[in-house]
């Protein structure tokens, strides 16, 4: 646990306890290397974001990002997850 949990009064009723996160270190200094990864993924995005923006049906994109999410949620959760095809019977 990074913090500690702290006894509090009459706050809401249930609620006995609040957790208050050690401090984040004082001097924190960007690392000269990851600029460049930085600037070259925010081109991708707005390259990304321009194309998206001409698309006839941008829901192209989204459905299958969504697919995939699903299946890793499932495997997460140690739940089923099958993909369906357009057609498939």
């Amino acid at each position: 646990m990074t913090g500690r949990l702290l006894p509090v009064a009459n706050v809401q009723p249930g609620v006995e306890a609040a957790f208050v996160p050690n401090p984040l270190p004082p001097k924190w200094k960007w690392p000269n290397e990851l600029w460049t990864p930085l600037i070259e993924a925010r081109k991708s995005l707005a390259s990304l974001d321009g194309t998206g923006k001409h698309l006839p049906n941008p829901e192209i994109l989204l459905n299958p990002l969504q697919s995939r999410e699903a299946q890793l949620s499932s495997q997460l959760e140690g739940t089923i997850h099958r993909p369906t095809t357009a057609g498939a019977i």
